[in-house]
């Protein structure tokens, strides 16, 4: 149910530029938002995010620990899950031998929005999002081989 109110939540009302304006800002100044869930209101992000935690089989975390972006290797790709925006993802480019070559990595995004991550029970995070690119990730996103964890502030 609480996936389905934010589905409908992002359908409305699209990110703010703006917003991910600011948190690119904070982040660049060494200051991370304060923790949210994207698109619910400030007097329902706490049964927001407990919600998605019971949904997702995930872990809620005290408040200090919450975690604002998870950057983990997937399939040979390091992804990039950060609460409010699109993972985005960097392939290994390869020869046609299988060979890493020394050149830029090609960026990849998903159309998923994250919502939260969480610490996992099976796995060492999880990551809750928004369905949107319904062909590339499952619901929730299991992670195991972490790179780095950033909680929020």
């Amino acid at each position: 149910m609480i996936a389905s109110i934010i589905r409908m939540h992002y359908s409305q009302s699209p990110c703010s530029q703006e917003a991910v304006r600011i948190r690119q800002a904070r982040f660049l100044e060494g200051s991370m938002p304060r923790f949210f869930i994207p698109l619910v209101d400030a007097a329902h992000q706490e049964e927001a995010y407990h919600g998605m935690a019971t949904f997702v089989g995930g872990t809620p975390l005290p408040t200090k620990e919450r975690i604002y972006s998870i950057t983990f290797r997937h399939d040979g790709e390091v992804w990039t899950a950060t609460v409010g925006e699109r993972m985005q993802g960097n392939a290994a480019a390869t020869s046609a031998g299988g060979r890493e070559r020394g050149e830029q990595d090609p960026v990849r995004w998903s159309t998923d929005t994250v919502i939260a991550i969480y610490a996992g029970s099976t796995v060492p995070y999880l990551i809750a999002h928004d369905g949107a690119g319904r062909n590339r990730w499952n619901m929730p996103v299991w992670v195991r081989d972490v790179l780095n964890v950033t909680t929020f502030d």
